[in-house]
């Protein structure tokens, strides 16, 4: 045991002692400069060290560090994650149109000019992420084209832009 260690173990020993508390490491028939001389080789400071001890700078550094590498790999994948999730629903929302331009078809022996006159409108959410846009042409045969644009962030996704037609056509087929 150091000098150094001796002194820290009768400091600690010390407060022990002013806080009430006294251990079987406490000799009070032992002075501090019996203990520096090697009087008290027996104490087991290890638990005096830890009292007095916090983090030190380079080990917030190092746990800094580690969370900065961290949010960079998955800030990028939570991201793509939100934007897929999204596409998926402009997908969802324009099969539901599709489906329900038939029935108006089948119904009313024409397409419907609006999503409004189809009683389908989009999501609250959805809007805020892509526009849609219904074109019609009721010349015989009539035939209609739903088309989602990406808005925002969203517009960085691999498929900005995707269309469904009457026929089933899509576009782009590897987004759908």
């Amino acid at each position: 045991m150091t000098l150094v260690g001796s002194l820290r173990a009768a400091r600690a020993s010390e407060r022990r002692m002013k806080h009430g508390k006294t251990s079987q490491l406490h000799r009070p028939d032992v002075s501090v400069s019996q203990m520096s001389a090697g009087g008290a080789s027996h104490c087991d400071c290890r638990t005096d060290r830890g009292l007095d001890r916090g983090f030190t700078l380079i080990e917030l550094l190092i746990t800094v560090a580690i969370v900065g590498i961290l949010v960079t790999i998955a800030l990028p994948a939570y991201t793509e994650h939100i934007r897929k999730a999204a596409r998926a629903q402009a997908k969802s929302y324009a099969t539901d149109v599709v489906s329900r331009q038939q029935q108006f078809l089948v119904d009313k022996r024409r397409y419907a000019a609006t999503l409004a006159e189809l009683g389908l409108p989009p999501p609250a959410d959805l809007a805020t992420k892509s526009t849609i846009t219904l074109a019609v042409t009721q010349v015989p045969p009539p035939t209609f084209a739903l088309t989602a644009t990406a808005l925002g962030d969203q517009a960085y996704d691999k498929c900005p832009s995707m269309a469904l037609d009457n026929a089933g056509n899509r576009t782009p087929a590897e987004c759908w």
